[in-house]
């Protein structure tokens, strides 16, 4: 009787099996469904449209800060994150994303290399003084180091990322008095002094010689730099293109292995089922042959 109620103990285990594979086959199959459709930004355009959610876990991954820095950042000012976001890849604000990264993967992929290719400017951002206790973004050198003579005249301008340096005017006018404003972006940083329009900093340089002004700073809304954006996000999309359709088929593989081995077990339990029954009831059959012959002899 003792063996026949370890087999029944045992029962439930196997049913849980079969219902564990069952589930693994579920999440494979779901898995592999989502893949195919891809995650995508519901809101897309410029740094400040990208939905803010997926920005800052962007943020929080690829910089020294925790989500509560990033939060207290953006209580001080709305957009610190799509700041914080625009100094890490060298954009402007207005600059509008290519679609081939509107799936979030490729967006990722993209965004990682190109904050490294400018140096990973967030890797030490905190540590370097850049988040102030009140939560103000400190955005002084991050871009531009500014360097005025001691009469406090503007004498030189060094972008931080390359090291490319700009040559001033003797009859440049800037000094120590004026404005200086948006230096979490090379595009965007520009000094004025009031009623005056204001000047962009990239303006400075040496425009189509400099690396800096080559490359980051002028004609970001031009048609080749777009073009090489283009490029530059299209391989990014390929990839992930590519990574889709190895994920399928690893998890069309695993779903086939899931259901084969669910198989398996479901045909294990059934076999001990069987066996369980009738061994219920031979035992049955047992104790219902005593109670007889207890009566008999009664």
């Amino acid at each position: 009787m003792a063996d026949m109620m370890d087999q029944f103990a045992e029962a439930p285990e196997d049913i849980l099996l079969v219902s564990t594979e069952a589930k693994k086959i579920k999440r494979a199959r779901l898995a592999a469904e989502g893949h195919a459709e891809g995650s995508h930004f519901k809101s897309f355009g410029t740094a400040k449209q990208l939905d803010e959610e997926i920005v800052i876990q962007w943020l929080v991954q690829n910089s020294d800060m925790e989500e509560d820095d990033i939060l207290k950042a953006r209580q001080f000012d709305s957009d610190a994150p799509a700041h914080l976001y625009c100094h890490a890849l060298a954009l402007g604000m207005s600059y509008k994303h290519h679609d081939n990264v509107r799936v979030v993967d490729a967006w990722s992929s993209w965004a990682c290399e190109r904050h490294a290719a400018h140096q990973k400017p967030l890797e030490h951002f905190k540590a370097s003084g850049g988040l102030l206790p009140n939560g103000q973004l400190n955005w002084k050198d991050r871009t531009f180091k500014m360097e005025f003579n001691c009469g406090g005249n503007l004498k030189g301008i060094t972008h931080v990322g390359t090291g490319a340096k700009a040559k001033i005017d003797a009859k440049c006018q800037v000094t120590r008095d004026y404005d200086f404003k948006h230096f979490w972006s090379d595009v965007d940083a520009f000094t004025r002094m009031e009623p005056f329009p204001g000047v962009k900093i990239a303006s400075f340089f040496n425009k189509g010689k400099s690396p800096f002004g080559a490359n980051i700073a002028f004609g970001v809304n031009r048609k080749d730099l777009q073009e090489a954006f283009e490029l530059e996000t299209q391989k990014h999309l390929q990839a992930y293109r590519a990574k889709l359709e190895a994920v399928k088929g690893t998890s069309s593989e695993a779903m086939q292995r899931l259901q084969i081995q669910g198989n398996l077990k479901k045909q294990t339990s059934d076999a001990r089922k069987v066996q369980m029954d009738a061994t219920r009831a031979k035992a049955l059959e047992t104790v219902k042959k005593k109670g007889d012959k207890r009566k008999t002899d009664a």
